[in-house]
């Protein structure tokens, strides 16, 4: 790949998106690493296996967690906007306890 196949990205600089996905042990589960920086988080998890895979069921037993900036799907989890009961309001403490594990991984 060239670098001009990067896309300029918000801060106006040449660079790729990368999706990595990982479990709560850590272990890195999927990689992707092919589109502009320019490129929309929620439009490269569209695009990937990885989202095919879990629509078709593959993952029966599992879910992803994103941020806002992505659709709420069966096997896409994301933060309520406004929380509303006590479970609720615990939900996005412990969503985002979770999510940090991805963060773990590549400081570790």
């Amino acid at each position: 790949m060239a670098f001009s196949d990067f896309g300029k990205n918000r801060k106006y600089y040449h660079s790729l998106t990368v999706q990595v996905v990982c479990n709560t042990e850590q272990k890195i589960l999927s990689v992707v690493a092919k589109f502009r920086g320019s490129s929309h988080d929620s439009y490269i998890l569209a695009q990937s296996a990885l989202a095919q895979q879990f629509t078709e069921g593959k993952y029966s037993e599992g879910w992803l967690l994103g941020d806002a900036g992505y659709a709420c799907k069966s096997w896409l989890l994301i933060p309520l906007a406004v929380p509303r009961t006590a479970a609720e309001v615990r939900y996005p403490e412990e969503h985002v306890r979770t999510r940090s594990v991805i963060k773990r991984t590549f400081v570790s």
